[in-house]
C-alpha cells in the first residue's frame, strides 16, 4: 500500500514571530523571518513623465537650471504650494522651462476655476520671460531678514520724502503724487537679443535702442514707487539673498531694458546672511568659515554704452549701467561709511515735465534735489531685523503660558458671583459683596 502523503506545511509568520521553529525557519538561528528588502523611494505626488522625483529634488536638481515638468506638473505643483505641501531645495523660489504656448495653455488652466485663479492673482508671484521662456515662482515668500530690510527701506525713503515736503512748496507738490505699490506686477518686454535698430526717442534721439523683440512678460519686485502721471514704476527695490545673487543679475535689465528705459532707477541689496541651522560642515581638512554678513546696495539707472555692431562699427546704445555699487557691511560685520542717493527725478517721470503736467521752471529743482540714506541707517535696520530674527528662532522674550492653566475653585465661586451680581440677581446680604 502506497505511504500518504502530507501536505505541505506553509510558513505561518505569526508562528515565526512568536519563536516557533517551522520547516523554513529550521535552518536559521532563533527561528526568525528574514529581513524585508528595502523598498525603492517613492515618487513625489507631483510625479508624472518628465517629473522629478522627491529624491532627485534633494540630491540631483540645480536650483538654477530650469525643470522641465508640462503644464499639468506645474497646475499640480501650484495645487501643492496652495495646500502647504510643496518642497523644493531653493528656499522660496523655483525655475522651470516653459514655452510661450505652454504658458498661455496654463493661464486658461488656471482660469478654469474662479477660486483657483482668485489665489493664484494675489497669491503667487510668478515671473515669466517670453525670450528665455523661463518661469520662475516666487511663494515661499521672502527671508524674515530681507522682508524687514525692504520694509525698513521703504520707510526711510517715505520719511525723507516727507521731509522734502517741508523745503518748498514745490517739492511738496510733486511728493504728493508719489506712492508706493509694493509687489505689483510689472509687466514688461522682456530683452531678446540686442537690435540695431535707430529710433528716435524723445531722451536721445541720436542713439540706438535696444529693441525688445518678445512678447510681454512680468515681474514682481520686492517693492516700488509709482507716480500719478507715470505708466511706468520707479524706482524698483530688490532685495536678495546669497541664493538669488546670480538670478538677480539680469533683472536691471529686465526692469530698466524692458520698460524701454522708462524706468528710471533700480535698487538692488545683496545681504549675504546664512539662517540658524543652515551653516554646512567643512570639509576634511579644511577649516569652518564663519558666515558671511556682507551687505551690499547697487543702483541700476539708464544710461549710454559703446558696443560694436556686427560690422565692427562702434555705435551707442542705450543700456542699464551701474551708477553705484558698495557695501554697507563687511564680512565681518563691520559698519562701512558712505550713503545711499537716489535723485527725485527717478521718482518723477521726466514726461510729464516735457507735457507740461509739471512746470518746466521746477525742472532745475527737482533735478538737484536727492534722497540721502545713509549706510549706517541701513546697518542698523539690518541688525535689527537679524536680531529679531533670532529672538524667532531662539523664543526669546515672552512669557510662556500653558496651554490649559487650572483655575482655583475660589476663583471660579468668585467668577459666577460677579457674573449674578451684573445679571442683579445676587442676595444683597453676601457679606462678599456687601458695600460699606
Amino acid at each position: 500500500m502506497a505511504a500518504l502523503s502530507t501536505p505541505p506545511r506553509s510558513f505561518s509568520p505569526t508562528a515565526a514571530a512568536a519563536g516557533f521553529r517551522t520547516p523554513k525557519t529550521a535552518s536559521r538561528p532563533h527561528g526568525r523571518a528574514p529581513p524585508r528588502p528595502a523598498l525603492p523611494p517613492s515618487p513625489a505626488q507631483t510625479s508624472s513623465p518628465g517629473d522629478v522625483t522627491a529624491t532627485e529634488t534633494q540630491t540631483e536638481i540645480n536650483p538654477a537650471v530650469p525643470q522641465q515638468i508640462g503644464v499639468p506638473g506645474l497646475i499640480r505643483t501650484l495645487k501643492d504650494i496652495r495646500q502647504g505641501v510643496w518642497k523644493h531645495p531653493s528656499p522660496g523660489w523655483a525655475k522651470y522651462s516653459v514655452s510661450v504656448e505652454e504658458y498661455h495653455k496654463l493661464l486658461d488652466k488656471i482660469e478654469e476655476e474662479d477660486d483657483f485663479a482668485n489665489w493664484f492673482l494675489h497669491t503667487v508671484r510668478c515671473d515669466y520671460s517670453n525670450c528665455y521662456e523661463e518661469l520662475v515662482l516666487r511663494v515661499g515668500g521672502p527671508l524674515h531678514v530681507h522682508e524687514t530690510m525692504c520694509k525698513s527701506l521703504e520707510r526711510r525713503i517715505e520719511a525723507e520724502l516727507e521731509r522734502l515736503k517741508a523745503v518748498s512748496l514745490e517739492l511738496a507738490s510733486v511728493i504728493a503724487d508719489i506712492r508706493p505699490r509694493g509687489s505689483a506686477a510689472v509687466p514688461l518686454n522682456i530683452n531678446g537679443a540686442d537690435a540695431d535698430i535707430d529710433t528716435n526717442t524723445p531722451s536721445s534721439p541720436a542713439l540706438s535702442t535696444i529693441v525688445k523683440l518678445s512678447r510681454k512678460g512680468n515681474r514682481y519686485p520686492d517693492a516700488q514707487y509709482s507716480n500719478k502721471h507715470a505708466i511706468w514704476s520707479s524706482p524698483i527695490i530688490e532685495v536678495s539673498h546669497s541664493q538669488k545673487l546670480k538670478d538677480l543679475s539680469g533683472l536691471a535689465k529686465d526692469f530698466i531694458a524692458g520698460s524701454e528705459f522708462n524706468i528710471e532707477a533700480m535698487v538692488e541689496m545683496k545681504l549675504e546672511y546664512t539662517p540658524p541651522g543652515r551653516v554646512t560642515a567643512p570639509a576634511r581638512g579644511m577649516k569652518k568659515s564663519q558666515p558671511s554678513k556682507k551687505a551690499v546696495v547697487t543702483v541700476w539707472r539708464p544710461g549710454v554704452v559703446t558696443r560694436k555692431d556686427s560690422t565692427g562699427t562702434e555705435k551707442k546704445f542705450q543700456a542699464p549701467v551701474k551708477v553705484m555699487d558698495e557695501a554697507f557691511r563687511s564680512e565681518t560685520g563691520k559698519h562701512l561709511p558712505g550713503t545711499l542717493r537716489l535723485p527725485l527725478e527717478c521718482f518723477v517721470p521726466l514726461d510729464a515735465i516735457d507735457l507740461d503736467t509739471i512746470p518746466q521752471e521746477w525742472r532745475p529743482l527737482i533735478e538737484a534735489t536727492t534722497i540721502d540714506i545713509s549706510f549706517a541707517d541701513l546697518c542698523k535696520d539690518l541688525e535689527d531685523g537679524e536680531e529679531e530674527h533670532m529672538r524667532k528662532v531662539n523664543m526669546i522674550g515672552g512669557r510662556k503660558r500653558p496651554m490649559f492653566e487650572a483655575v482655583r475653585p475660589y476663583e471660579e465661586e468668585m467668577r459666577a458671583k460677579r457674573k449674578k451680581m451684573v445679571a442683579g440677581s445676587i442676595e444683597r446680604e453676601d457679606p462678599a459683596f456687601r458695600t460699606p
